[in-house]
């Protein structure tokens, strides 16, 4: 009984010592008005997670966010024409397209296996001891994934409607080919 009893004291004295998982800050500078950067926000907003904080800092109309960006451009050498442009960790994507669902997804997993610093927050603390960051880009799994969830089942894409419309037609035009050759066929054995 005291082995049990001990080993629940112990076990309870240990779990205040288990780290619990840190978010993974996400920083989107966005300008209002960009479509992009819309498209973006919106599936930000279905992401919410409680292991991702989203951080959005408009840069067109905010000038002190706008010299931020700046700085974070200069600080982690970004290669940056515009917006939107998300960073999380050390890794950043500029623009966005709805195949990019899966590649910030990516990098937020990534972050997470590999527990990766808050570098953007410390460019605003003044540190400027910090890593290059690296580019990402959709990788040819993000374009499968996307692919597979939007062409096959979004019937507003104008590129599957007018493959299947040709596909459709080619069918025709064999189903009838074959008819035409039976029919042949049949008036000459006649």
């Amino acid at each position: 009984m005291r082995k049990i009893l001990f080993t629940i004291l112990c076990f309870f004295c240990l779990l205040p010592m288990t780290q619990a998982k840190e978010k993974v800050d996400v920083y989107l500078f966005y300008g209002d008005g960009c479509p992009h950067c819309k498209a973006e926000k919106e599936l930000f907003s279905k992401m919410k997670d409680s292991d991702i904080e989203i951080h959005e800092l408009e840069v067109w109309e905010n000038e002190e966010n706008q010299k931020f960006l700046e700085n974070v451009i200069e600080t982690m050498d970004l290669s940056v024409s515009g917006v939107p442009v998300t960073i999380i960790g050390s890794s950043y994507i500029t623009g966005y397209m709805e195949e990019y669902e899966y590649t910030i997804k990516r990098m937020i997993d990534t972050c997470k296996k590999e527990n990766c610093k808050d570098y953007v927050s410390l460019i605003k603390k003044g540190e400027t001891d910090v890593p290059k960051a690296e580019k990402v880009g959709v990788s040819m799994d993000d374009r499968v994934q996307y692919s597979i969830q939007y062409s096959f089942f979004d019937w507003n894409n104008k590129y599957l409607i007018g493959a299947l419309i040709i596909a459709f037609l080619y069918f025709l035009f064999i189903c009838f080919k074959i008819f035409r050759k039976r029919r042949k066929k049949q008036l000459t054995n006649h």
